[in-house]
């Protein structure tokens, strides 16, 4: 990997002010119907389309419009009719549509490519997630394949990611310029729950990361509910390491982790491994280094 721009070191949060440097949504976003712009450009006629398909002429102007969504079913033959009649190799994820939000009244197209911002590091050997300040310039995991949920609307569903820093052969991330993203992993989450201060239900039985109630101490692990003595007790939790019978462990020893109440818990979704291979690249505030 080539150097990057050095940007300074980067500082961590306390967890109270952590929400305050979430990412926000852009509001501003303009309306694009892939379906649309591919008849254009290749001046596909939509009645011919029409009888090929065996479907109403105005569902096609539905969905070129935006007026109606373009579900998977759907996507496919259109992507089909693309290949076998215009020899016009149109993925079909492209031409998916929906509705970010309910208010919306146009369909949009939902798989493109998009980033997932990086909020944190987990440390490996201090055994606890950091989340960066971000008061200098934000770095975002980005693909231009439809892989590790890294598409356009991930921001709306409120994806993150953390590196993983193993420690023995790899250093925290401390600027871009001696960041080697190549020699890391990332963790995938949704963010949902920290802002909620809630416990996923798909944390339970999995990897998950979790914020100890009352103090600022985030851990990560395979999350169990313990069970209760009675209903006025409080939702206790245990962490375990995750990868059972491996020398290296998640969890510190200085903490019991068998019995602790928990202010949120969010699920890792996707563990990203080599990710110049699955063509991921790193990128800071939209530019790629």
């Amino acid at each position: 990997m080539p150097a990057r721009k050095a940007r300074g070191s980067v500082s961590h949060l306390p967890i109270r002010d952590v929400k305050e440097h979430l990412p926000k949504e852009d509001d501003n976003v303009p309306y694009t119907n892939n379906l649309n712009q591919f008849m254009n450009m290749h001046n596909i006629d939509q009645k011919k389309m029409a009888e090929a398909l065996v479907c109403d002429y105005s569902t096609i102007s539905k969905h070129r419009k935006g007026q109606s969504p373009i579900g998977w079913d759907v996507a496919q033959m259109y992507s089909k009719y693309f290949i076998y009649e215009y020899d016009l190799m149109i993925d079909a994820f492209t031409l998916l549509t929906g509705k970010n939000y309910p208010e919306d009244t146009l369909h949009y197209n939902t798989l493109e490519p998009g980033q997932i911002t990086i909020l944190g590091q987990f440390l490996n050997q201090a055994k606890c997630v950091k989340f960066f300040q971000h008061s200098q310039n934000r770095i975002y995991l980005t693909s231009t394949m439809y892989n590790h949920y890294i598409f356009k609307n991930a921001e709306d569903w409120g994806l993150n990611a953390l590196i993983y820093v193993e420690g023995n052969h790899t250093e925290p991330f401390k600027n871009i310029d001696t960041f080697y993203y190549d020699d890391y992993q990332y963790w995938v989450f949704l963010k949902s729950p920290i802002v909620h201060n809630h416990v996923h239900a798909k944390a339970l039985r999995n990897l998950s990361i979790c914020k100890i109630k009352g103090e600022d101490i985030i851990l990560a692990g395979a999350l169990y509910e313990k069970p209760k003595r009675n209903s006025q007790a409080p939702t206790v939790y245990e962490l375990a390491d995750p990868y059972f019978g491996l020398e290296t462990s998640f969890l510190p020893t200085a903490i019991n982790t068998d019995a602790i109440e928990l202010d949120w818990a969010t699920p890792v979704l996707s563990i990203i491994t080599n990710p110049s291979a699955s063509g991921i690249n790193l990128e800071e505030n939209g530019a790629e280094k």
